[in-house]
C-alpha cells in the first residue's frame, strides 16, 4: 500500500516504511504475533535513526503499533515524535473483536476478513500458493490484536491528528473520542471520502495532509521551545502563517511568521 508513497511524497518530508517480519522481502521470516515482540524491534530501529524531528504514521493496526512504539520510546528515554498521525483505528483499550478469529479455518478465514475489510485481490485469491504466502502474516496480525491489553500510563506529549475515512464501517465517532485522553498535545480528526482503506483511494490528499501536520507541528515545537508558551497544536496552527522552508539533509527547517 505504501511502495509510491516515497515517491510522491512532500520533498520537504522523508519517508521510511517499517516492514514486519512475514511481510514483502521479510517473507520467509515468521510474523509475530505479540504486540510486545513487534515492538521491540521497531523501538530501537527508530531510535539508531532519529538523528531529525519525526512523527509516526500507522494506518489501522498500523496506528495501534504507532501509540504503542512511542509510548515504548518514552519509556526508555529516547526522542519522541513530535506527532502521531493515527489512522482507522478506535481508541486503545476497547475490547477486541477479533478472538473467535483465530481459530477459524483457512475458508472461513478469507470469508471474514473479505466481509470485514474488503475482498482480497482476485489475482491472490485466485493463486493458491500466492494466498498461503498471505494467510500467515493476515492471521498474525489479528493475534496481534487479539492479545493486546493497553497499559495505563500517563498521556503522551505528542499531539495526535487521527485520519479517518467517511464510509469506514469499521470506526465510529464514538470510538475515537478516548484517543484525546491519552495525550496532552492535543487531539484532531482530519476526515477523507472512501471506506477503511481511503488512503489508497486518496493517496494524494493523504500525503498531502501528513505533510501538512508534519511540517505546522514541528513548526509549532519549534516556536514553542524558544518561546516556553503552552500552546496546543489545534489553536497554534490557526496562527501559523508560513514564509518560507529549507531543506538540508534530509533536516526540515521551517520558517513561520510570529506567533
Amino acid at each position: 500500500m505504501y511502495a509510491r508513497w516515497a515517491a510522491e511524497a512532500d520533498s520537504r518530508i522523508a519517508l521510511t516504511g517499517v516492514q514486519l517480519r512475514g511481510r514483502e522481502t521479510r517473507y520467509r521470516e515468521a510474523p509475530l504475533q505479540r504486540m510486545e515482540e513487534i515492538v521491540g524491534e521497531i523501538a530501537p530501529a527508530i531510535v539508531a535513526r532519529a538523528d531529525a524531528p519525526y512523527a509516526l504514521f500507522g494506518h489501522s493496526m498500523g496506528a495501534l503499533i504507532a501509540f504503542e512504539v512511542a509510548r515504548e520510546l518514552r519509556r526508555h528515554g529516547a526522542a519522541c515524535p513530535r506527532a502521531l498521525l493515527l489512522s482507522a483505528f478506535r481508541t486503545p483499550g476497547e475490547p477486541s473483536r477479533t478472538k473467535h478469529v483465530l481459530d477459524l479455518s483457512d475458508e472461513e478465514f478469507i470469508a471474514y476478513v473479505s466481509e470485514r475489510y474488503g475482498t482480497l485481490p482476485p489475482a491472490i485469491l485466485a493463486d493458491k500458493e500466492l494466498l498461503a504466502h498471505y494467510l500467515p502474516a493476515m492471521r498474525a496480525d489479528l493475534a496481534v490484536l487479539s492479545t493486546h491489553h493497553s497499559l495505563a500510563e500517563a498521556p503522551l506529549e505528542s499531539p495526535f491528528v487521527l485520519y479517518n475515512g467517511l464510509a469506514d464501517p469499521l470506526i465510529t465517532r464514538d470510538q475515537l473520542q478516548g484517543w484525546g485522553e491519552l495525550t496532552t498535545g492535543g487531539c484532531r480528526e482530519r476526515w477523507f471520502p472512501g471506506g477503511h482503506f481511503y488512503v489508497r483511494e486518496q493517496r494524494s490528499d493523504v500525503l498531502a495532509a501528513i505533510a501538512a501536520d508534519i511540517l505546522l507541528t514541528i513548526a509549532v515545537y519549534h516556536r514553542l521551545s524558544h518561546t516556553h508558551k503552552l500552546i496546543e497544536l489545534p489553536s497554534a496552527v490557526q496562527h501559523l502563517s508560513k514564509r518560507t522552508h529549507l531543506v538540508h539533509k534530509g533536516i526540515v527547517t521551517i520558517c513561520y511568521s510570529e506567533l
